[in-house]
């Protein structure tokens, strides 16, 4: 009986001290601009006709476009917008169980629920947290991942239609002030 009752705790113990221990993605992150600088993948245009509308020609005599037999894409009101975390320079993260908070300051807040929700797939570790989601015109993955350093990496990957994908990464240091994480002390 003693030897049941040790090992359900030696099974039980180590799965309710990482409930009590929390994401390391918790907390107030302030954006690195230098190594934000050097984490940037550089966009390269290859070919002659590179962002060129997908290849499509537009004629047009003297000012007035002439009809041609392809056709023509639906209006658009405008352009769709890039996801708030490229345009913040500080962001709170909360973790609520089945929900994750992130807040970025002064643009706006995000709410990313666990599973398929409105076409938003979203999942997370303690470690880092991915969202992935297509519209009509393009498609979008974003992650938020702890670095070996302990600090916050954000890859912002946008994949529009006709079009090549683009990235763009962000890096965030912790908010001086906060208590730092135990598994974010380890020596380097």
């Amino acid at each position: 009986m003693r030897a049941l009752i040790l090992t359900s705790l030696l099974f039980i113990a180590p799965v309710a001290l990482s409930r009590d221990k929390g994401s390391m993605l918790d907390g107030t992150w302030v954006m690195n601009q230098e190594l934000t600088e050097e984490v940037q993948p550089e966009f390269k245009n290859s070919g002659l006709l590179d962002n060129l509308g997908g290849g499509r020609m537009q004629v047009s005599v003297m000012g007035m476009p002439v009809p041609t037999s392809e056709a023509q894409p639906r209006p658009t009101i405008g352009t769709p917008r890039d996801p708030d975390v490229l345009a913040c320079l500080e962001l709170m993260l909360h973790d609520q169980g089945d929900k994750f908070l992130a807040t970025y300051q002064n643009v706006g807040e995000e709410e990313f629920i666990k599973g398929n929700f409105r076409g938003r797939e979203s999942k997370w570790t303690n470690k880092s947290l991915t969202q992935f989601y297509k519209t009509t015109e393009r498609k979008v993955t974003k992650i938020y991942e702890i670095r070996a350093d302990g600090r916050l990496l954000v890859t912002v990957e946008i994949k529009p239609k006709k079009d090549k994908k683009r990235v763009f990464k962000r890096v965030f240091d912790r908010a001086t002030g906060e208590a730092a994480k135990p598994d974010e002390t380890k020596a380097s």
